[in-house]
Protein backbone atom coordinates (compact mmCIF):
# COMPACT_ATOMS: atom_id res chain seq x y z
CA UNK A 1 0.00 0.00 0.00
CA UNK A 2 0.95 3.49 -0.61
CA UNK A 3 1.08 6.20 2.27
CA UNK A 4 0.19 9.33 1.43
CA UNK A 5 2.08 12.54 2.42
CA UNK A 6 1.24 15.91 3.07
CA UNK A 7 5.09 17.18 2.32
CA UNK A 8 4.58 18.98 -1.11
CA UNK A 9 6.87 17.35 -3.93
CA UNK A 10 9.93 19.46 -4.92
CA UNK A 11 11.07 18.87 -8.29
CA UNK A 12 15.08 18.47 -8.56
CA UNK A 13 16.32 21.37 -10.34
CA UNK A 14 13.72 23.93 -10.05
CA UNK A 15 15.03 26.54 -7.74
CA UNK A 16 12.94 30.17 -9.26
CA UNK A 17 14.83 32.36 -7.08
CA UNK A 18 17.24 33.48 -9.60
CA UNK A 19 14.25 34.35 -12.07
CA UNK A 20 12.20 36.59 -9.95
CA UNK A 21 15.35 38.64 -8.90
CA UNK A 22 15.91 39.20 -12.80
CA UNK A 23 12.59 40.10 -13.09
CA UNK A 24 12.64 42.85 -9.87
CA UNK A 25 15.91 44.05 -11.78
CA UNK A 26 14.86 44.31 -14.91
CA UNK A 27 11.34 46.22 -13.30
CA UNK A 28 13.44 48.67 -11.45
CA UNK A 29 14.91 49.70 -14.61
CA UNK A 30 11.77 50.28 -16.44
CA UNK A 31 10.51 51.74 -13.18
CA UNK A 32 13.46 54.22 -13.27
CA UNK A 33 13.15 54.76 -17.08
CA UNK A 34 9.44 56.00 -16.62
CA UNK A 35 10.21 58.20 -13.95
CA UNK A 36 13.32 59.79 -15.18
CA UNK A 37 10.82 60.62 -18.95
CA UNK A 38 7.71 61.79 -16.48
CA UNK A 39 9.83 63.95 -13.88
CA UNK A 40 13.69 64.48 -15.70
CA UNK A 41 11.50 65.06 -19.06
CA UNK A 42 9.22 67.81 -17.23
CA UNK A 43 12.15 69.32 -15.89
CA UNK A 44 14.01 70.00 -19.26
CA UNK A 45 10.68 71.52 -20.88
CA UNK A 46 10.06 74.02 -17.77
CA UNK A 47 13.52 75.17 -18.47
CA UNK A 48 13.16 75.54 -22.15
CA UNK A 49 9.95 77.06 -21.46
CA UNK A 50 11.52 79.59 -18.36
CA UNK A 51 14.67 80.33 -21.38
CA UNK A 52 12.39 80.96 -24.06
CA UNK A 53 10.78 83.35 -21.56
CA UNK A 54 13.93 85.09 -20.87
CA UNK A 55 15.33 85.28 -24.29
CA UNK A 56 11.92 86.71 -25.07
CA UNK A 57 11.95 89.45 -22.29
CA UNK A 58 15.74 90.14 -23.38
CA UNK A 59 15.26 90.90 -27.03
CA UNK A 60 12.24 93.14 -26.39
CA UNK A 61 14.20 95.25 -24.14
CA UNK A 62 17.35 95.03 -26.37
CA UNK A 63 15.02 95.83 -29.11
CA UNK A 64 13.86 98.87 -27.27
CA UNK A 65 17.12 100.14 -26.77
CA UNK A 66 17.80 100.01 -30.66
CA UNK A 67 14.99 101.81 -31.10
CA UNK A 68 15.45 104.83 -28.80
CA UNK A 69 19.02 105.29 -30.50
CA UNK A 70 20.87 102.94 -28.35
CA UNK A 71 24.62 101.91 -28.71
CA UNK A 72 25.37 98.25 -29.59
CA UNK A 73 26.85 98.63 -25.77
CA UNK A 74 23.47 99.59 -24.28
CA UNK A 75 21.44 96.68 -26.00
CA UNK A 76 23.78 94.55 -25.12
CA UNK A 77 23.41 95.92 -21.27
CA UNK A 78 19.79 95.68 -21.23
CA UNK A 79 19.36 92.26 -22.59
CA UNK A 80 22.33 91.22 -19.86
CA UNK A 81 19.95 93.45 -17.33
CA UNK A 82 16.69 91.70 -18.26
CA UNK A 83 17.92 88.03 -18.42
CA UNK A 84 19.80 88.63 -14.81
CA UNK A 85 16.24 89.79 -13.84
CA UNK A 86 14.94 86.37 -14.66
CA UNK A 87 15.78 83.23 -12.97
CA UNK A 88 15.38 79.51 -15.00
CA UNK A 89 15.54 76.56 -13.27
CA UNK A 90 15.65 78.04 -9.97
CA UNK A 91 19.15 80.46 -10.74
CA UNK A 92 19.77 82.83 -11.86
CA UNK A 93 21.28 83.35 -15.65
CA UNK A 94 24.34 84.52 -17.18
CA UNK A 95 24.65 85.54 -20.75
CA UNK A 96 27.27 86.46 -22.64
CA UNK A 97 26.66 89.85 -24.77
CA UNK A 98 29.17 89.39 -27.56
CA UNK A 99 28.12 86.24 -28.85
CA UNK A 100 24.79 85.66 -27.35
CA UNK A 101 23.32 89.34 -28.46
CA UNK A 102 23.70 90.06 -32.04
CA UNK A 103 21.93 92.64 -34.60
CA UNK A 104 20.26 91.73 -36.89
CA UNK A 105 19.04 93.18 -40.43
CA UNK A 106 16.36 91.21 -40.77
CA UNK A 107 13.42 90.74 -43.79
CA UNK A 108 11.52 86.85 -42.09
CA UNK A 109 12.91 84.08 -40.81
CA UNK A 110 14.98 82.94 -43.76
CA UNK A 111 16.28 86.20 -45.24
CA UNK A 112 18.44 87.52 -42.75
CA UNK A 113 21.97 89.13 -41.88
CA UNK A 114 24.24 89.70 -38.82
CA UNK A 115 25.29 92.94 -38.30
CA UNK A 116 27.77 94.85 -36.30
CA UNK A 117 26.45 98.83 -35.86
CA UNK A 118 23.07 100.18 -35.00
CA UNK A 119 22.81 101.84 -38.18
CA UNK A 120 22.49 98.60 -40.05
CA UNK A 121 20.10 96.88 -37.28
CA UNK A 122 16.31 96.62 -37.18
CA UNK A 123 16.45 93.62 -34.96
CA UNK A 124 17.88 91.99 -31.74
CA UNK A 125 18.02 88.14 -31.62
CA UNK A 126 18.82 87.15 -28.06
CA UNK A 127 20.31 83.20 -27.18
CA UNK A 128 19.49 82.05 -23.49
CA UNK A 129 21.70 78.89 -22.90
CA UNK A 130 21.99 75.86 -19.94
CA UNK A 131 24.70 74.12 -21.45
CA UNK A 132 27.34 72.24 -20.32
CA UNK A 133 29.77 73.84 -22.36
CA UNK A 134 28.96 76.90 -20.48
CA UNK A 135 28.87 74.96 -16.78
CA UNK A 136 24.87 75.38 -16.44
CA UNK A 137 23.48 71.91 -17.75
CA UNK A 138 20.21 71.38 -16.28
CA UNK A 139 20.60 68.16 -14.09
CA UNK A 140 18.64 65.08 -14.46
CA UNK A 141 17.36 62.87 -10.96
CA UNK A 142 16.50 60.19 -12.29
CA UNK A 143 18.49 59.32 -15.65
CA UNK A 144 21.94 59.54 -14.04
CA UNK A 145 20.60 55.99 -12.77
CA UNK A 146 20.54 54.89 -16.24
CA UNK A 147 23.51 57.03 -17.33
CA UNK A 148 22.75 60.34 -18.23
CA UNK A 149 22.91 63.09 -15.59
CA UNK A 150 22.70 66.60 -17.26
CA UNK A 151 20.88 68.08 -20.12
CA UNK A 152 21.58 71.03 -22.28
CA UNK A 153 18.65 73.47 -22.70
CA UNK A 154 19.16 76.43 -25.77
CA UNK A 155 16.30 79.09 -26.44
CA UNK A 156 16.58 82.53 -28.66
CA UNK A 157 14.01 84.75 -29.90
CA UNK A 158 14.24 87.83 -31.90
CA UNK A 159 12.63 91.16 -31.62
CA UNK A 160 12.13 93.45 -34.41
CA UNK A 161 11.81 97.35 -34.69
CA UNK A 162 8.71 98.30 -36.73
CA UNK A 163 9.62 102.23 -37.58
CA UNK A 164 6.17 102.91 -39.41
CA UNK A 165 2.87 103.53 -37.38
CA UNK A 166 -0.51 103.33 -38.72
CA UNK A 167 -3.80 104.72 -37.65
CA UNK A 168 -7.05 103.13 -37.47
CA UNK A 169 -10.14 103.95 -36.81
CA UNK A 170 -13.11 101.99 -35.28
CA UNK A 171 -16.91 103.33 -36.13
CA UNK A 172 -18.68 103.75 -32.50
CA UNK A 173 -21.58 102.00 -33.96
CA UNK A 174 -20.31 99.05 -34.34
CA UNK A 175 -19.63 98.16 -30.74
CA UNK A 176 -22.34 99.93 -27.72
CA UNK A 177 -19.61 99.95 -25.76
CA UNK A 178 -17.64 102.39 -27.49
CA UNK A 179 -20.19 104.46 -28.28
Amino acid sequence: MRSISNKPHRLIGTNRTGASMLFVITSLAVLFGFCSLAVDLGRAEVAKTELARVAEAAARAAAYQLQIGGSVTAIQNAATAMVAHNPVDGSTLTITPSTDVQLLNWTSSSNYTVVSTTAAANAVRVYARRTTSAGTPITLMFASVLGKSTVDVVASSVAQVYSTSTNVSIPATGNPWLS
